[in-house]
């Protein structure tokens, strides 16, 4: 399976080069974004509630993001169910990046939560679907919300039912975890329930490296849930994007810094 590339476009020169990985901070140009965000959020019969607080919480969460670097980020939504849903053309419902936000709300006030034959739902064709979307962002962040794991034998206990395990489809899975950890998206699990915990252990092994950490936030259904995840969804991505203001202040002397806005600190020669 070939898994597209993504990323910034190609630059010609050093100033688009500047702009590419430090951010002009409050003059975004159209061409590039401070941060992507995409929720890929299952949206089987269970999940109607979790849908309902992303909902609810989007517009604040770019707000603050904006408040933080006077510039907007952008959000990307693919909802998916199982299988069983792809004949009836009903599997992926998909808005690709917008800097409104309000389109993403209005959209997710019409996706109806239905469908799952089976525990285990299909991760491998919404994970591959976020892959071709628009991305431009140095800053690349994807929100996995799910209460089921994958499809496969080895990502959960013996009684959870999977009517469509096979070796294949873990493999594949497998192979997405690289793909996002080589294409720089920083990868959050918002976990709903205990039941992903073998997928999420699983997917790390493929996934983390010594850059590359991913995140889990829980999703329990209780009365602090928008509270807790409000806190935890700002602090996953604001310390990024402090650094992205960090490193642009290096980057006004483009001699001085490398690619990944570290600052290049030249070894005074020894007279003799």
């Amino acid at each position: 399976m070939e898994l597209p590339v993504i990323g910034v476009p190609h630059v010609k020169d050093k100033d688009d080069i500047k702009f590419m990985i430090y951010g002009d901070i409050g003059i975004m140009n159209e061409k590039y974004s401070v941060a992507d965000i995409c929720f890929i959020c299952d949206i089987t019969g269970s999940m109607q509630y979790h849908i309902k607080v992303i909902r609810e919480l989007l517009i604040d969460f770019t707000r603050n993001i904006q408040g933080i670097v006077n510039s907007q980020p952008r959000i990307a939504f693919v909802g998916f169910r199982d299988k069983e849903e792809e004949k009836k053309g009903k599997q992926i419902e998909c808005v690709d990046f917008t800097a409104k936000p309000e389109q993403i709300v209005e959209y997710l006030k019409k996706v109806k939560c239905f469908g799952g034959g089976d525990t285990c739902e299909d991760l491998v064709t919404p994970l591959t679907r976020a892959l071709s979307l628009d991305w431009r962002s140095d800053l690349n962040y994807v929100y996995l919300l799910l209460d089921a794991p994958a499809h496969g034998k080895s990502y959960h206990k013996e009684e959870i039912s999977d009517y469509y395990s096979n070796d294949d489809e873990e493999k594949l899975l497998e192979k997405l975890a690289v793909h996002y950890r080589k294409s720089r998206i920083n990868l959050v699990v918002l976990k709903c329930n205990e039941n992903v915990d073998m997928m999420i252990e699983i997917f790390k092994k493929y996934y983390e490296s010594q850059i590359n950490k991913m995140s889990v936030i829980e999703m329990k259904r209780d009365e602090c849930l928008k509270e807790n995840f409000a806190k935890e969804f700002l602090i996953t991505i604001t310390k990024d994007i402090s650094c992205l203001l960090y490193t642009s202040d290096a980057a006004d002397d483009m001699q001085c810094v490398d690619l990944g806005g570290r600052r290049i600190i030249k070894k005074k020669k020894k007279k003799k």
